[in-house]
């Protein structure tokens, strides 16, 4: 099959080739893989799922997905390609069940996205902001928050120490009916999954996003943010004495 054609050299598969992708799309179980099965994975999603005739598949595949995380027989990293593809090709049916529906379940579902963002772009960053917005207001409650624990905060990498709210975080904040209500979820966030090197370092790097919220329009966004940065920066200067103290402790045991 010329299932991979338009990465290639760009000629359309036949409506043979389609329907083979669409019937392996509608069978195959979602379980732990390679991650060139990932990548092939994507490619067919790609490939076939690329019609919105198509979307009640596309939906079947991300409650597939859903259930298959709680059931652990797979975690959300290792479904970047196949996640990320079907963001690409089926948008609502994405944010509908990996999203909305996912915040709303256990466990298992809230974290989804944090899994995936652990290792690998957010697949949320191939969708405007304006269509983001868009379907969030169509059941702001709900969904403003569920984006909040979905979408990449900060435009900045852990490696970088001049930290910046993402675009999509401010358009969250500027849209939300309740904008405190998302940076607290923002707020809660940030301490760091996994880092290397200096925990207190980590923290001092989210200090640049509470500052530029002092001067923000909003005025419970400005309050918000003028109250939280003490209390951070309490955090940080805790957390660098905690460290120095067991540098000192490990020094000493050398001597």
């Amino acid at each position: 099959m010329r299932l991979y054609s338009r990465q290639s050299d760009g000629t359309p598969i036949t409506d043979a080739e389609r329907a083979i992708g669409l019937n392996l799309l509608s069978k195959f179980r979602i379980e732990r893989r390679s991650d060139k099965e990932d990548r092939e994975l994507g490619r067919i999603i790609e490939c076939c799922l690329d019609h919105p005739s198509n979307d009640g598949l596309a939906r079947d595949l991300c409650q597939r997905v859903l259930e298959a995380v709680r059931e652990y027989n797979v975690s959300a990293w290792d479904l970047n390609d196949l996640v990320d593809a079907l963001t690409l090709t089926h948008p609502n049916a994405v944010l509908d069940i990996l999203v909305e529906q996912a915040s709303e379940e256990d466990e298992y579902g809230r974290e989804f996205f944090r899994d995936l963002r652990e290792f690998h772009p957010c697949p949320l960053r191939h969708l405007r902001d304006p269509d983001l917005i868009t379907w969030a207001d169509a059941r702001p409650d709900l969904r403003y928050p569920a984006l909040a624990k979905a979408i990449k905060f900060s435009n900045s990498s852990k490696e970088e120490t001049q930290q910046e709210w993402s675009t999509t975080a401010l358009a969250l904040l500027e849209n939300a009916p309740d904008p405190v209500q998302i940076v607290q979820i923002f707020y809660s966030r940030f301490h760091p999954g996994s880092f290397a090197g200096s925990y207190s370092a980590m923290l001092a790097k989210r200090i640049p996003l509470l500052e530029q919220l002092m001067d923000h329009a909003n005025e419970d966004l400005s309050s918000w943010a003028s109250e939280q940065l003490p209390e951070w920066q309490s955090n940080v200067d805790e957390n660098r004495l905690i460290e120095e103290s067991r540098a000192r402790d490990r020094d000493e045991s050398f001597e």
